[in-house]
């Protein structure tokens, strides 16, 4: 199972009389996950897809940048642990528009901007995930594993 452990400081009370004053509230949010001892992931790929990725803004209100290539990839845990998927190097198989082979490997560090901790739950938990690339994969099948 996975938590959110927030903390949220209040704000005090500062005296006004004093001139300007800046006051910092903080505010945390920390993933905690429990499994049982001993248990482990086993996560396969259950579909991936090419799509359109629509990248997000730069900053709120701002326009949308313009769609690209991506792919999106549906992951099933059937083991008893979670997984952290942007831990793991992603390697992405199939053909692109033409045909011919392509491949993608993405690094644990682009993984994390995009998706996160990548947390997929055990007992047959469900994540749908989607990526973009430089080059957009054909209509064929695309396969997707993972390396360490």
């Amino acid at each position: 199972r996975a938590y959110y452990l927030s903390v949220n400081q209040l704000p005090v009370a500062v005296d006004q009389a004093g001139g300007a004053q800046v006051q910092v509230v903080y505010h945390m949010k920390a993933l905690v996950v429990v499994a049982p001892p001993g248990a482990t992931p086993n996560v396969t790929t259950e579909s991936a897809k090419p799509i359109d990725y629509q990248p997000p803004a730069a900053k709120q209100g701002d326009p949308l940048p313009p769609k690209v290539p991506g792919v999106e990839i549906t992951l099933k845990n059937t083991g008893r642990r979670h997984a952290m998927m942007s831990v793991l190097r992603w390697v992405i198989e199939g053909t692109d528009t033409e045909g011919k082979p392509m491949r993608f490997i993405i690094a644990p560090e682009d993984l994390s901007r995009v998706i996160g901790s990548g947390y997929v739950p055990g007992g047959n938990g469900v994540r749908t995930y989607q990526l973009p690339l430089a080059k957009a994969f054909g209509p064929g099948p695309i396969k997707v594993k993972f390396l360490k």
